[in-house]
């Protein structure tokens, strides 16, 4: 539990981040996109595992562009 509150707070910052430097919309909510993302990266993770088909790891990469288009929730 430790771990993924962490890693989600290491996306949080880093999108922060983004946003202050322009390269991610301000209009995006980053709490909510940076859990988001995690939950993504995570299935991704388990279907290539289960699978193993590397198309997954695609599949994630479009998932998380499509998450930062997205605006507040």
């Amino acid at each position: 539990k430790d771990t993924a509150a962490r890693t989600i707070e290491t996306i949080f910052v880093y999108l922060k981040d983004r946003q202050k430097d322009g390269r991610v919309s301000s209009d995006l909510n980053a709490r909510v996109t940076a859990r988001r993302i995690f939950v993504a990266y995570e299935g991704a993770m388990q279907a290539w595992q289960l699978t193993g088909e590397l198309e997954v790891i695609d599949d994630f990469a479009g998932i998380a562009q499509a998450l930062l288009a997205t605006r507040k929730d």
